[in-house]
């Protein structure tokens, strides 16, 4: 579908012409009784059928795009499924690797502590470190992994939780204000106009 679709659109033709004059009309009215404020409520409802006209042609347009999208996107997800999990399973190797040689490095540390108390006190060679590769980094022909530690946290009591963490819920006072109530602390609430054109 090329761009210039949309713009060579009949039906967006026809309501192209009509924008300046729209624009001006609007510049141009002045409302001063009874009648005058009838021929802006008119011309307000063709404004609401030109905008409706114009927003069903850009569907016509992008709903085709958006389906082949979702469409692309489905297959993607899908081929990619099977990648994604063989990925988190070698992740999953190679931490609990790094987690294994943590520990070993952490029991041989311990042991060469005990041998070093002990050949001190009995007035021997200190015993020589077994060296354990713990490198956070790897290296093959063409790519390189790295293990990090990243903080995670999860949230156990919201009761406890600091006021500075709490986010107020906007929909429910919305709701509590369009259903009339008159006073929330901490919120000011107040009324304004808005227009409706049908």
């Amino acid at each position: 579908m090329e761009k210039q679709n949309f713009t060579k659109d009949q039906e967006i033709k026809k309501v192209s012409k009509n924008l300046p004059g729209m624009i001006e009309s609007a510049e141009q009215l002045e409302i001063l009784n009874q009648e005058t404020r009838e021929t802006a409520v008119t011309i307000l409802g063709e404004l609401k059928k030109v905008k409706s006209l114009v927003n069903d042609r850009k569907l016509f347009y992008t709903k085709p795009l958006k389906q082949m999208m979702t469409d692309y996107n489905t297959m993607a997800n899908n081929f990619l499924e099977p990648i994604k999990k063989a990925d988190q399973l070698i992740r999953g190797k190679l931490i609990k690797y790094d987690d294994y040689l943590e520990d070993l490095k952490r029991k041989e540390e311990e042991k060469l502590k005990k041998k070093t108390e002990k050949a001190i006190q009995e007035n021997k060679p200190l015993p020589v470190a077994k060296p354990i590769d713990t490198t956070k980094k790897v290296k093959s022909e063409n790519n390189t992994f790295t293990v990090t530690k990243v903080r995670k946290f999860e949230i156990t009591d919201e009761m406890e939780l600091p006021r500075q963490f709490l986010t107020p819920d906007l929909k429910k006072i919305g709701k509590l204000v369009k259903a009339g109530i008159e006073e929330i602390p901490g919120v000011r609430i107040w009324t304004e106009k808005s227009s409706m054109v049908r």
